[in-house]
């Protein structure tokens, strides 16, 4: 019989607890882990009495806002830190001094700077304790259908355009599609152009660029009055559009160029239980199959290069 994952939950907001308290999609830590019998949801930590209220009223597990006897008491396998990116490092230090998890799931980005994410990932490997970043796409069957679309429709290996428009910040939103266009498109190689960049908070800023992939040319544009992202993908015979942060993915495709007649195929992505696609990979791992997660030491270096994009 498998062994049973104990965890627990520090933070729990919207992708913690809240963003499917009132409808049946599975977008949260704390329905997903519910939902699968081989994990345990045993405990939640957060500092507001309303969210622990809620918390306890909907698992029944157990609530604390004192960190350090949240997790002693309940000495979890696996922990998910889904607090506030600027606590992030406070957080995991915590983490690591009073229990001794196996597992931890970070919310992106990994920190809110680049020190305070090297930092994190130096503590936890001396743990040796394994981190995955809880970038959902990575684990979702249709990013990899749409890689092998592009594949079949670029045979003659030529450079591809794409256009992504984001919101909310280029560390808080763009950091999702720049891990999706590494698996698209292959490694970043270097920036084309910046034509500009404005900072919107302490640590985050929009900006417009033309980047190099290895197979694709992208042109990332912020435009805050969308409140979803959009990527469109173009090859010589085929044009994708990735509208609404995925939920509407249409592949067009040129079938005879004299009668301009297109062939439109919808592919679905089952956004309705992603968070729950990431904890089935999580699954494969503990059972030493092959699995699509996003490792804290792939993340560091992606925010390396992001970093480097904008000249910090």
């Amino acid at each position: 019989m498998k062994k049973k994952i104990r965890c627990v939950i520090v933070g729990l907001g919207n992708i913690g607890l809240k963003y499917d308290l009132k409808n049946k999609n599975i977008h949260t830590h704390a329905k997903s882990i519910s939902f699968l019998e081989r994990f345990i949801l045993i405990g939640g930590i957060d500092k507001k009495k309303d969210n622990l209220r809620i918390f306890e009223k909907k698992y029944k597990s157990s609530i604390y806002k004192n960190f350090k006897l949240g997790l002693k008491s309940s000495k979890p396998d696996l922990i998910v830190i889904s607090s506030p990116t600027k606590l992030r490092f406070n957080h995991i230090s915590k983490v690591l001094r009073y229990s001794n998890p196996k597992i931890i799931i970070i919310e992106k980005p990994i920190a809110d700077n680049l020190n305070n994410a090297k930092k994190i990932v130096n503590i936890c490997n001396k743990k040796k304790v394994k981190v995955f970043i809880n970038l959902y796409r990575y684990s979702q069957q249709s990013t990899y259908e749409l890689k092998r679309k592009i594949f079949q429709a670029n045979k003659k290996n030529e450079i591809i355009k794409c256009i992504i428009n984001y919101n909310k910040g280029y560390f808080h939103n763009f950091s999702h599609f720049f891990n999706l266009c590494i698996i698209l498109f292959g490694e970043f190689e270097y920036l084309k152009k910046l034509y500009f960049k404005k900072k919107i908070s302490d640590n985050d800023y929009l900006i417009k660029a033309k980047l190099k992939f290895k197979k694709c040319l992208v042109d990332i544009v912020p435009n805050n009055i969308i409140k979803s992202c959009n990527l469109k993908i173009k090859t010589k015979d085929l044009y994708i559009k990735y509208l609404n942060d995925g939920n509407n993915i249409s592949l067009i495709k040129k079938v005879n160029d004299k009668n301009k007649q297109t062939k439109i195929v919808k592919l679905k992505n089952r956004l309705e239980k992603y968070q729950l696609n990431v904890y089935k990979e999580l699954e494969k791992f503990l059972d030493n199959k092959k699995f699509k997660l996003y490792d804290i030491n792939q993340a560091y270096k992606d925010l390396e290069i992001m970093n480097s994009i904008i000249g910090k």
